[in-house]
């Protein structure tokens, strides 16, 4: 029996199976069988991944106020959380401001020109402190200072902006613009009406000058506003003193104190306004007195016995700690600077400033 032939051999089927048999053996190579797209991404979605970890978990983060952002979260379970909470922080340093009022030379204006009312404060969790920004306005010039706060017990750690470091924090606070509040004093004027003790040694610098704001007041508040002047000896009358005596020195507040008291006050400053030019002799201030047509018998007696009245006032000076002048204390609780004595009254008395 003859044995049909089986199917013919073909190198050809042989060469396309092993062929075949390589493309499903192949190995796996460097992108573990996956092409570049999907292998993009994988690493597009673990660099998120790390983002993420890293916003969670970053410890220097900025926090404003009151905290309430998700890094908030992650500052409390690290036992990053203040102390202190926003309005703290802002009277703190409105304190530490008003404690610069009895500093040297230019600092003691920095309380009158800051607003207060546009502070900053920001909580720094990393090192447990605030950092508090500070708008500074002196006419059309305008900046910024800043204190960084230790928020265990709000003391000053850092001033910037070239301001030395003050060594003491006082009770008084800055309450407004041009407004330091006293501390431990209390208003003694009311909503419609007010009063302002006008405190001067007559020889410092811009004391005479300030008259002018003083007059300015009294012709726009009236009978709503209760100015008086109050004189003082401090070192420029002294320095006068030494060499035309010191009852001679002293005659320009003798004169100004009683010149106050008469309706024709605001003549005799600015007749001394246009005469002054350092020291006035008892002569010369005698004719301006009659030139701006004061009560001479009133005048006279009062010169008389002016000393016992400037003795009260140096000790009402003392009681309101004035160091240097002029200076204006408001309802009988806010400091000013002659230039910001209108703030001080709107802000103490705020019905005047509808009038």
């Amino acid at each position: 029996m003859k044995i049909p032939p089986g199917p013919r051999y073909d190198d050809t089927m042989e060469k396309r199976n092993k062929k075949d048999v390589q493309l499903v053996m192949k190995p796996i190579g460097a992108l573990g069988g996956l092409d570049t797209i999907h292998v993009a991404l994988i690493l597009l979605a673990a660099i998120l991944i790390l983002l993420l970890l890293m916003v969670a978990y970053q410890k220097s983060v900025l926090l404003n106020g009151n905290i309430t952002s998700s890094a908030a979260t992650t500052a409390t379970i690290r036992g990053y959380a203040p102390m202190h909470n926003e309005s703290q922080v802002i009277k703190q340093a409105g304190r530490i401001l008003a404690s610069y009022n009895y500093a040297n030379g230019y600092l003691s204006l920095l309380p009158y020109f800051s607003s207060v009312n546009n502070i900053s404060a920001y909580y720094i969790p990393a090192s447990r402190e605030w950092y508090v920004k500070i708008p500074e306005s002196i006419g059309n010039a305008t900046g910024y200072y800043s204190f960084v706060l230790y928020d265990s017990n709000l003391s000053l750690d850092i001033a910037y902006s070239q301001l030395p470091k003050i060594s003491k924090v006082l009770g008084n606070y800055v309450a407004a613009k041009g407004t330091i509040k006293l501390n431990g004093k209390f208003a003694c004027g009311s909503n419609s009406s007010a009063s302002i003790y006008w405190f001067m040694d007559p020889y410092s610098p811009g004391a005479i000058e300030s008259l002018v704001n003083l007059t300015a007041l009294e012709d726009k508040y009236g009978m709503s506003l209760n100015a008086s002047l109050k004189m003082l000896s401090q070192g420029p009358t002294y320095n006068i003193s030494e060499r035309y005596g010191l009852g001679n020195a002293q005659m320009l507040e003798r004169y100004l104190l009683c010149a106050s008291a008469q309706k024709n006050a605001s003549a005799f400053y600015s007749n001394l306004l246009s005469a002054y030019s350092g020291y006035m002799s008892p002569t010369l201030l005698s004719l301006l007195a009659n030139s701006s047509k004061l009560d001479r018998t009133s005048l006279d007696s009062c010169l008389a016995n002016s000393t016992v009245e400037l003795n009260r006032q140096a000790l009402l000076a003392q009681y309101y700690n004035i160091t240097t002048t002029p200076i204006a204390v408001v309802d009988c609780a806010y400091l000013a600077l002659p230039q910001t004595a209108n703030e001080a009254l709107c802000y103490g008395s705020p019905g005047l400033c509808g009038k």
